[in-house]
Protein backbone atom coordinates (compact mmCIF):
# COMPACT_ATOMS: atom_id res chain seq x y z
CA UNK A 1 0.00 0.00 0.00
CA UNK A 2 1.72 3.26 -1.16
CA UNK A 3 0.36 6.68 -0.50
CA UNK A 4 -1.22 8.52 -3.63
CA UNK A 5 1.22 11.21 -5.43
CA UNK A 6 -0.04 13.64 -7.33
CA UNK A 7 1.17 13.56 -10.57
CA UNK A 8 -0.20 15.23 -13.64
CA UNK A 9 -0.98 12.34 -16.40
CA UNK A 10 -3.53 11.61 -18.38
CA UNK A 11 -3.96 8.04 -20.93
CA UNK A 12 -3.06 8.83 -24.34
CA UNK A 13 -5.46 8.55 -26.96
CA UNK A 14 -6.16 9.34 -30.45
CA UNK A 15 -9.56 9.59 -32.45
CA UNK A 16 -10.52 9.68 -36.34
CA UNK A 17 -12.02 12.91 -37.28
CA UNK A 18 -15.11 12.06 -39.83
CA UNK A 19 -14.38 12.53 -43.06
CA UNK A 20 -10.32 12.65 -43.14
CA UNK A 21 -7.07 11.11 -42.21
CA UNK A 22 -6.85 9.64 -38.59
CA UNK A 23 -5.57 11.98 -35.97
CA UNK A 24 -2.59 10.85 -34.47
CA UNK A 25 -2.77 9.96 -30.44
CA UNK A 26 -1.56 12.99 -28.62
CA UNK A 27 2.14 12.35 -26.85
CA UNK A 28 4.04 14.19 -24.19
CA UNK A 29 4.44 18.15 -24.74
CA UNK A 30 8.55 18.90 -23.97
CA UNK A 31 10.49 20.55 -26.11
CA UNK A 32 13.48 18.01 -24.25
CA UNK A 33 12.61 15.25 -26.90
CA UNK A 34 11.15 13.09 -23.80
CA UNK A 35 8.50 11.74 -24.06
CA UNK A 36 9.74 9.91 -27.98
CA UNK A 37 10.51 6.56 -28.52
CA UNK A 38 14.23 6.73 -28.66
CA UNK A 39 15.66 4.79 -31.56
CA UNK A 40 12.11 5.04 -33.47
CA UNK A 41 12.34 6.34 -36.96
CA UNK A 42 8.73 6.58 -39.17
CA UNK A 43 9.78 6.44 -42.93
CA UNK A 44 7.39 7.11 -45.75
CA UNK A 45 8.57 7.31 -49.48
CA UNK A 46 6.50 5.61 -52.52
CA UNK A 47 9.80 3.91 -53.80
CA UNK A 48 10.17 0.32 -52.24
CA UNK A 49 13.68 0.69 -53.20
CA UNK A 50 15.04 3.76 -51.95
CA UNK A 51 12.37 2.39 -48.59
CA UNK A 52 14.21 -0.34 -47.95
CA UNK A 53 17.61 1.19 -48.14
CA UNK A 54 16.96 3.43 -45.43
CA UNK A 55 15.90 1.08 -43.56
CA UNK A 56 18.81 -0.94 -43.89
CA UNK A 57 20.95 2.24 -43.28
CA UNK A 58 19.00 3.00 -39.74
CA UNK A 59 18.76 -0.31 -38.95
CA UNK A 60 22.57 -0.99 -38.90
CA UNK A 61 22.60 1.95 -36.59
CA UNK A 62 20.11 0.26 -34.07
CA UNK A 63 17.43 2.14 -35.23
CA UNK A 64 13.73 0.72 -34.90
CA UNK A 65 12.25 1.26 -38.37
CA UNK A 66 9.12 1.43 -39.71
CA UNK A 67 8.06 2.16 -43.58
CA UNK A 68 4.88 3.42 -44.89
CA UNK A 69 3.98 4.08 -49.21
CA UNK A 70 2.03 6.95 -48.27
CA UNK A 71 0.84 9.16 -45.52
CA UNK A 72 -2.23 7.76 -44.83
CA UNK A 73 -0.63 4.28 -43.82
CA UNK A 74 1.48 6.43 -41.88
CA UNK A 75 -0.95 8.17 -39.63
CA UNK A 76 -3.14 5.20 -38.98
CA UNK A 77 -0.19 3.53 -37.95
CA UNK A 78 0.61 5.93 -35.85
CA UNK A 79 -2.82 6.74 -34.35
CA UNK A 80 -3.01 2.57 -33.49
CA UNK A 81 0.63 2.40 -32.24
CA UNK A 82 0.58 5.46 -29.86
CA UNK A 83 4.16 5.86 -29.78
CA UNK A 84 6.15 9.03 -30.61
CA UNK A 85 8.47 8.45 -33.50
CA UNK A 86 11.76 11.00 -32.62
CA UNK A 87 12.14 10.93 -36.59
CA UNK A 88 9.96 11.19 -39.68
CA UNK A 89 11.24 11.01 -43.03
CA UNK A 90 9.10 12.03 -45.96
CA UNK A 91 9.48 12.13 -49.81
CA UNK A 92 7.86 15.81 -50.98
CA UNK A 93 5.89 13.76 -53.82
CA UNK A 94 4.35 11.17 -52.31
CA UNK A 95 1.12 9.66 -53.53
CA UNK A 96 -2.57 10.65 -51.96
CA UNK A 97 -0.96 13.36 -49.65
CA UNK A 98 2.63 15.06 -50.05
CA UNK A 99 5.21 15.62 -47.62
CA UNK A 100 4.72 19.32 -46.69
CA UNK A 101 0.85 18.20 -46.44
CA UNK A 102 1.96 15.73 -44.04
CA UNK A 103 4.33 17.36 -42.28
CA UNK A 104 1.69 20.24 -41.57
CA UNK A 105 -0.25 17.85 -40.44
CA UNK A 106 2.60 15.85 -37.44
CA UNK A 107 3.22 20.04 -36.60
CA UNK A 108 -0.20 20.24 -35.81
CA UNK A 109 -0.01 17.59 -32.31
CA UNK A 110 1.77 18.41 -29.39
CA UNK A 111 4.77 15.79 -30.02
CA UNK A 112 5.98 17.51 -32.60
CA UNK A 113 7.68 19.48 -30.21
CA UNK A 114 10.22 16.72 -29.04
CA UNK A 115 10.14 14.85 -32.79
CA UNK A 116 12.33 15.63 -36.09
CA UNK A 117 11.19 15.27 -39.86
CA UNK A 118 13.35 15.42 -42.52
CA UNK A 119 12.00 15.86 -46.28
CA UNK A 120 13.11 14.24 -49.31
CA UNK A 121 13.08 15.85 -52.52
CA UNK A 122 14.58 15.26 -56.38
CA UNK A 123 16.09 18.92 -56.35
CA UNK A 124 16.26 20.62 -53.18
CA UNK A 125 15.88 23.88 -54.88
CA UNK A 126 15.72 27.08 -52.71
CA UNK A 127 11.74 27.05 -52.76
CA UNK A 128 11.47 23.54 -52.18
CA UNK A 129 13.44 24.28 -48.89
CA UNK A 130 11.44 27.09 -48.11
CA UNK A 131 8.16 25.07 -48.53
CA UNK A 132 9.54 22.36 -46.42
CA UNK A 133 10.23 25.25 -43.45
CA UNK A 134 7.48 26.54 -43.68
CA UNK A 135 5.43 23.13 -43.40
CA UNK A 136 7.60 22.44 -40.04
CA UNK A 137 10.72 20.48 -41.64
CA UNK A 138 12.77 22.17 -39.33
CA UNK A 139 16.44 22.06 -39.08
CA UNK A 140 17.16 19.69 -41.77
CA UNK A 141 15.17 21.64 -44.55
CA UNK A 142 15.14 19.78 -47.65
CA UNK A 143 17.42 16.82 -48.74
CA UNK A 144 18.38 16.26 -52.19
CA UNK A 145 17.56 12.20 -52.94
CA UNK A 146 21.00 11.41 -54.69
CA UNK A 147 22.79 12.61 -50.95
CA UNK A 148 19.98 10.63 -48.94
CA UNK A 149 22.59 7.96 -47.33
CA UNK A 150 25.12 10.55 -46.45
CA UNK A 151 22.58 12.90 -45.09
CA UNK A 152 20.57 10.75 -43.25
CA UNK A 153 24.36 9.48 -41.34
CA UNK A 154 24.38 12.94 -40.63
CA UNK A 155 21.19 12.98 -39.05
CA UNK A 156 21.72 9.75 -37.00
CA UNK A 157 24.70 11.83 -35.60
CA UNK A 158 23.00 14.74 -34.46
CA UNK A 159 20.46 12.30 -33.06
CA UNK A 160 22.97 10.20 -31.14
CA UNK A 161 24.90 13.59 -29.70
CA UNK A 162 21.71 14.26 -27.51
CA UNK A 163 22.39 10.74 -25.18
CA UNK A 164 24.71 10.54 -22.83
CA UNK A 165 27.32 7.38 -22.92
CA UNK A 166 26.39 5.10 -20.26
CA UNK A 167 28.74 3.55 -18.18
CA UNK A 168 26.45 1.84 -15.89
CA UNK A 169 22.77 2.31 -14.97
CA UNK A 170 20.36 2.25 -12.01
CA UNK A 171 16.78 0.41 -12.13
CA UNK A 172 14.30 0.85 -9.62
CA UNK A 173 12.06 -2.38 -9.36
CA UNK A 174 8.37 -2.22 -8.72
CA UNK A 175 7.36 -0.96 -11.97
CA UNK A 176 10.12 -1.70 -14.06
CA UNK A 177 11.23 -4.93 -13.74
CA UNK A 178 8.14 -6.12 -11.36
CA UNK A 179 4.82 -5.73 -12.92
CA UNK A 180 1.69 -6.39 -11.25
CA UNK A 181 -1.32 -6.79 -13.28
CA UNK A 182 -4.17 -6.50 -10.72
CA UNK A 183 -4.96 -3.19 -9.46
CA UNK A 184 -4.49 -3.27 -6.18
CA UNK A 185 -8.50 -2.02 -5.45
CA UNK A 186 -9.65 -5.21 -7.22
CA UNK A 187 -7.36 -7.05 -5.02
CA UNK A 188 -9.61 -5.43 -2.26
CA UNK A 189 -12.53 -6.52 -3.36
CA UNK A 190 -11.91 -10.11 -3.92
CA UNK A 191 -10.56 -9.95 -0.39
CA UNK A 192 -14.01 -8.13 0.70
CA UNK A 193 -15.87 -10.88 -1.24
CA UNK A 194 -14.22 -13.86 0.53
CA UNK A 195 -14.87 -12.60 3.76
CA UNK A 196 -17.94 -10.84 3.79
CA UNK A 197 -19.81 -14.39 4.85
CA UNK A 198 -18.00 -15.14 7.64
CA UNK A 199 -18.42 -11.58 9.15
CA UNK A 200 -22.50 -11.57 8.51
CA UNK A 201 -21.97 -8.66 5.84
CA UNK A 202 -22.30 -7.81 1.89
CA UNK A 203 -19.49 -7.81 0.42
CA UNK A 204 -20.36 -4.32 -1.23
CA UNK A 205 -20.69 -2.93 2.17
CA UNK A 206 -17.88 -4.31 3.81
CA UNK A 207 -16.01 -2.82 0.36
CA UNK A 208 -17.38 0.26 0.38
CA UNK A 209 -16.10 1.31 3.89
CA UNK A 210 -13.18 -0.15 3.44
CA UNK A 211 -12.53 2.28 0.30
CA UNK A 212 -13.71 5.04 2.74
CA UNK A 213 -11.36 3.94 5.66
CA UNK A 214 -8.38 3.64 2.78
CA UNK A 215 -8.93 6.98 1.17
CA UNK A 216 -8.73 8.46 4.89
CA UNK A 217 -5.53 6.78 5.65
CA UNK A 218 -3.81 8.04 2.36
CA UNK A 219 -5.23 11.65 2.47
CA UNK A 220 -3.42 11.84 6.28
CA UNK A 221 -0.03 10.41 4.46
CA UNK A 222 0.34 12.78 1.73
CA UNK A 223 1.99 15.23 3.64
CA UNK A 224 3.33 13.40 6.30
CA UNK A 225 6.99 11.81 5.78
CA UNK A 226 7.16 10.31 8.42
CA UNK A 227 3.47 8.19 7.68
CA UNK A 228 4.60 7.97 4.34
CA UNK A 229 8.22 5.92 5.67
CA UNK A 230 5.69 3.75 8.24
CA UNK A 231 3.93 3.11 5.40
CA UNK A 232 6.77 1.34 3.61
CA UNK A 233 8.38 -0.09 5.86
CA UNK A 234 5.64 -1.79 7.68
CA UNK A 235 3.02 -2.98 5.24
CA UNK A 236 1.31 -5.37 6.39
CA UNK A 237 0.82 -4.03 10.01
CA UNK A 238 -0.70 -0.68 8.62
CA UNK A 239 -3.15 -2.29 6.12
CA UNK A 240 -4.32 -4.53 9.08
CA UNK A 241 -4.86 -1.04 10.98
CA UNK A 242 -7.36 0.01 8.21
CA UNK A 243 -8.81 -3.28 8.28
CA UNK A 244 -9.66 -3.08 11.83
CA UNK A 245 -10.75 0.22 11.41
CA UNK A 246 -13.36 -1.34 8.92
CA UNK A 247 -14.25 -4.39 11.15
CA UNK A 248 -14.96 -1.92 13.99
CA UNK A 249 -17.03 0.09 11.89
CA UNK A 250 -20.07 -3.21 11.74
CA UNK A 251 -18.57 -3.76 15.48
CA UNK A 252 -16.77 -6.66 14.18
CA UNK A 253 -13.65 -5.93 15.38
CA UNK A 254 -11.62 -9.23 15.02
CA UNK A 255 -7.59 -8.78 14.74
CA UNK A 256 -7.31 -12.30 13.91
CA UNK A 257 -10.02 -11.81 10.42
CA UNK A 258 -7.83 -8.55 10.01
CA UNK A 259 -4.76 -10.10 9.67
CA UNK A 260 -6.32 -13.07 7.74
CA UNK A 261 -7.27 -10.75 5.06
CA UNK A 262 -4.51 -9.27 4.48
CA UNK A 263 -2.38 -12.69 3.79
CA UNK A 264 -5.00 -12.71 1.45
CA UNK A 265 -4.36 -9.47 -0.06
CA UNK A 266 -0.92 -10.06 -0.19
CA UNK A 267 -1.55 -13.70 -1.65
CA UNK A 268 -3.40 -11.96 -4.72
CA UNK A 269 -0.83 -9.43 -4.97
CA UNK A 270 2.14 -12.18 -5.40
CA UNK A 271 0.21 -14.33 -8.04
CA UNK A 272 -0.97 -11.38 -10.24
CA UNK A 273 2.64 -10.00 -10.00
CA UNK A 274 4.96 -10.59 -12.83
CA UNK A 275 8.34 -9.93 -14.65
CA UNK A 276 8.11 -7.45 -17.09
CA UNK A 277 8.25 -8.57 -20.64
CA UNK A 278 12.00 -8.38 -21.98
CA UNK A 279 12.98 -8.11 -18.25
CA UNK A 280 15.69 -10.69 -18.06
CA UNK A 281 16.37 -10.84 -21.59
CA UNK A 282 17.76 -6.68 -21.40
CA UNK A 283 19.34 -7.00 -18.17
CA UNK A 284 21.32 -10.52 -19.44
CA UNK A 285 22.38 -8.24 -22.28
CA UNK A 286 23.70 -5.45 -20.21
CA UNK A 287 25.55 -7.86 -18.68
CA UNK A 288 26.89 -9.20 -21.63
CA UNK A 289 28.45 -5.57 -22.50
CA UNK A 290 30.02 -5.62 -18.95
CA UNK A 291 27.90 -3.14 -17.68
CA UNK A 292 27.79 -2.20 -14.35
CA UNK A 293 24.20 -2.09 -13.04
CA UNK A 294 22.18 -1.33 -9.75
CA UNK A 295 18.90 -1.94 -7.66
CA UNK A 296 17.32 0.81 -5.96
CA UNK A 297 13.67 0.03 -4.28
CA UNK A 298 11.84 1.72 -1.69
CA UNK A 299 9.92 -0.39 1.14
CA UNK A 300 10.33 -3.40 3.15
CA UNK A 301 13.30 -5.55 3.05
CA UNK A 302 11.61 -8.62 3.75
CA UNK A 303 9.37 -8.06 1.32
CA UNK A 304 11.68 -6.91 -1.43
CA UNK A 305 14.14 -9.49 -0.91
CA UNK A 306 11.63 -12.12 -1.14
CA UNK A 307 10.84 -10.77 -5.01
CA UNK A 308 14.36 -10.13 -5.91
CA UNK A 309 14.74 -14.30 -4.61
CA UNK A 310 11.62 -15.30 -6.34
CA UNK A 311 12.63 -13.74 -9.60
CA UNK A 312 16.50 -14.22 -9.38
CA UNK A 313 16.73 -10.69 -10.07
CA UNK A 314 20.27 -10.42 -7.89
CA UNK A 315 23.19 -11.94 -10.17
CA UNK A 316 21.99 -9.33 -12.37
CA UNK A 317 23.49 -6.75 -10.09
CA UNK A 318 26.52 -5.62 -8.57
CA UNK A 319 24.79 -3.53 -5.66
CA UNK A 320 21.52 -3.88 -4.29
CA UNK A 321 20.25 -1.25 -1.72
CA UNK A 322 17.14 -1.15 -0.23
CA UNK A 323 15.06 1.63 1.81
CA UNK A 324 14.90 -0.59 4.95
CA UNK A 325 18.42 -1.79 5.02
CA UNK A 326 20.11 1.26 3.97
CA UNK A 327 18.30 3.91 6.05
CA UNK A 328 16.73 6.26 3.50
CA UNK A 329 14.67 6.11 0.36
CA UNK A 330 14.12 7.72 -2.91
CA UNK A 331 14.60 10.55 -3.59
CA UNK A 332 16.81 10.83 -0.75
CA UNK A 333 20.35 11.81 -2.90
CA UNK A 334 22.45 9.42 -0.28
CA UNK A 335 20.83 6.28 -1.80
CA UNK A 336 21.85 7.60 -4.83
CA UNK A 337 24.95 8.49 -4.25
CA UNK A 338 25.81 5.43 -2.11
CA UNK A 339 24.88 2.99 -6.17
CA UNK A 340 27.50 5.48 -7.65
CA UNK A 341 30.25 5.17 -5.35
CA UNK A 342 29.41 1.23 -5.17
CA UNK A 343 29.60 1.27 -8.93
CA UNK A 344 32.34 3.77 -8.70
CA UNK A 345 30.34 6.12 -11.59
CA UNK A 346 30.25 9.56 -11.84
CA UNK A 347 26.49 10.58 -11.98
CA UNK A 348 26.61 12.55 -15.83
CA UNK A 349 27.88 8.57 -16.48
CA UNK A 350 24.72 7.11 -15.57
CA UNK A 351 21.52 6.26 -16.07
CA UNK A 352 18.53 5.94 -13.92
CA UNK A 353 15.86 4.00 -15.27
CA UNK A 354 11.96 4.23 -13.27
CA UNK A 355 8.20 4.68 -13.71
CA UNK A 356 8.07 7.02 -10.50
CA UNK A 357 8.44 10.56 -11.70
CA UNK A 358 8.42 12.20 -8.54
CA UNK A 359 10.60 10.31 -6.26
CA UNK A 360 13.03 8.92 -8.71
CA UNK A 361 12.81 10.92 -11.64
CA UNK A 362 13.51 13.72 -9.60
CA UNK A 363 15.51 12.56 -7.72
CA UNK A 364 18.05 11.55 -9.97
CA UNK A 365 17.81 14.51 -12.04
CA UNK A 366 18.69 16.43 -9.41
CA UNK A 367 22.23 14.85 -9.19
CA UNK A 368 22.75 14.71 -12.61
CA UNK A 369 22.07 11.41 -13.37
CA UNK A 370 20.18 11.12 -17.12
CA UNK A 371 16.92 9.51 -16.07
CA UNK A 372 15.14 7.60 -18.49
CA UNK A 373 11.08 6.78 -17.29
CA UNK A 374 9.77 3.67 -17.95
CA UNK A 375 5.68 4.76 -19.31
CA UNK A 376 4.79 1.53 -20.11
CA UNK A 377 0.83 2.22 -19.12
CA UNK A 378 1.38 5.29 -21.43
CA UNK A 379 0.14 8.35 -19.99
CA UNK A 380 0.72 11.89 -21.00
CA UNK A 381 2.47 14.04 -18.54
CA UNK A 382 0.57 17.48 -18.49
CA UNK A 383 1.43 20.84 -18.99
CA UNK A 384 1.03 21.80 -15.06
CA UNK A 385 3.73 18.68 -14.12
CA UNK A 386 6.90 20.00 -12.68
CA UNK A 387 8.74 16.66 -13.35
CA UNK A 388 10.32 15.82 -16.79
CA UNK A 389 12.45 13.00 -17.80
CA UNK A 390 15.01 13.08 -19.88
CA UNK A 391 13.94 10.61 -21.89
CA UNK A 392 10.55 8.24 -21.92
CA UNK A 393 10.68 4.28 -22.83
CA UNK A 394 7.07 2.53 -23.74
CA UNK A 395 8.70 -1.01 -22.78
CA UNK A 396 11.72 -2.03 -21.62
CA UNK A 397 13.70 -3.69 -24.99
CA UNK A 398 13.58 0.16 -25.88
CA UNK A 399 16.48 0.42 -23.42
CA UNK A 400 18.50 -1.37 -24.82
CA UNK A 401 17.73 -0.17 -28.18
CA UNK A 402 18.44 3.34 -26.34
CA UNK A 403 22.22 1.70 -25.59
CA UNK A 404 22.79 0.28 -28.56
CA UNK A 405 22.03 4.02 -30.29
CA UNK A 406 24.35 5.38 -28.43
CA UNK A 407 27.35 2.57 -28.27
CA UNK A 408 27.20 2.58 -32.26
CA UNK A 409 28.03 6.25 -32.25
Amino acid sequence: MYYARKILLRPIGGKTPTGGLPEPAPAPVQAEQAGVSAGLVVVVYDSPTVRKMLAMHLQRHAFEVYTFTHGIEMMRWLTLSRRVPYLFLFDVRLPKINGYDLTRRIRKHPYSAASRVGLFTEEAERFDTLRGQLAGAGTWDCIKAPFLQSIVYSMIMTMKSNLPFPKGILFDMDGVLLLTTQHSEQSWQFVCQKFAPTLGLLWQDLFEVFCKMHDAYENDLEHDAQKQRRDRLKPFETRKEILNQTLEHFDKGNSQIASEMVRAYETLRCAHRQLAPCAVNVLQKFREHNLPLALLTNGNATYQRQKIQQYHLAPFFDTILIEEEFGVAKPDKRIFLAALDHLNLAAHDTWMVDDDLAFDIAGSQQLGIFAIWCNFTKNEILKENAFRPDRTIYALSELFELYRTVINM
